[in-house]
């Protein structure tokens, strides 16, 4: 068995982490006043939308990835499309000169003794409720979760200082060509949407690199570079 996983397991049971209790009301009407986008020009051009350092933020933001709080991360994926659908940012963000187009949802995904021990990857559960979110919008919103494969057990990104965070994740990703086949498939039988781009997702970012690592792997498979682009919960 993983060494990483056997250690996880062991600290979750001697040190379960904290359950906070949010009042919804009044956690709309902080997270509303506390959006700020934050653009990472690297690649992929990555939106961040709330601080992780504020104190709340980070307990939501650890809540919604252990799974404790499916209500706090609708609620704040519903401020954010919000705010998204009122500036109208996904056109804005993609550049596109038309108004038909479709944005497609890679969650970034963890593998699979990761996924049978948590039950969940959280960042396919925000992939699911935007996607849910935009079924009526003029944004037309598709999820892939098995684009992406997570093939290497890497410890956790945030229990590495900043220079091991940039080569934790190196050679880790790769594609599901078979999904790749059938995107394409989609896109050329798709009538009247002319452009098609690609957001990974992820919780919070903070060097970048699991998104870089993602987003290299989609390119290696033929996608331009200025399809795709990162997208997370905070920063």
């Amino acid at each position: 068995m993983n060494i990483i996983f056997i250690r996880d397991l062991i600290l979750n049971l001697l040190f379960p982490r904290k359950i906070e209790t949010f009042d919804l009301g009044i956690l709309k009407i902080y997270l509303e006043s506390n959006i700020k986008i934050k653009v990472f020009n690297t690649f992929p051009i990555t939106y961040s939308v709330l601080p992780y350092r504020k104190k709340i933020i980070k307990s939501l933001i650890i809540n919604i990835k252990y799974g404790a709080r499916t209500d706090a991360l609708e609620l704040m994926l519903l401020v954010i499309n919000n705010y998204f659908a009122r500036d109208n940012l996904w056109k804005k963000i993609v550049g596109s000169e038309c108004d038909n187009f479709c944005v497609y949802l890679l969650p970034v995904p963890i593998t699979k003794r990761r996924l049978a021990y948590r039950g969940f990857n959280q960042t396919e559960r925000i992939c699911r409720y935007l996607e849910y979110l935009n079924l009526n919008s003029a944004v037309f919103m598709r999820v892939n979760s098995l684009l992406l494969e997570k093939n290497v057990d890497t410890a956790p990104q945030a229990e590495q200082n900043l220079e091991r965070r940039r080569t934790n994740l190196k050679g880790a990703f790769s594609i599901n060509v078979i999904q790749m086949d059938k995107i394409l498939e989609e896109v050329e039988e798709r009538v009247g949407l002319k452009e098609n781009y690609f957001f990974i997702v992820d919780d919070v970012t903070t060097t970048g690199s699991t998104l870089r690592e993602t987003a290299l792997a989609i390119a290696s498979a033929g996608i331009p570079k200025d399809k795709i682009f990162g997208l997370t919960l905070a920063y």
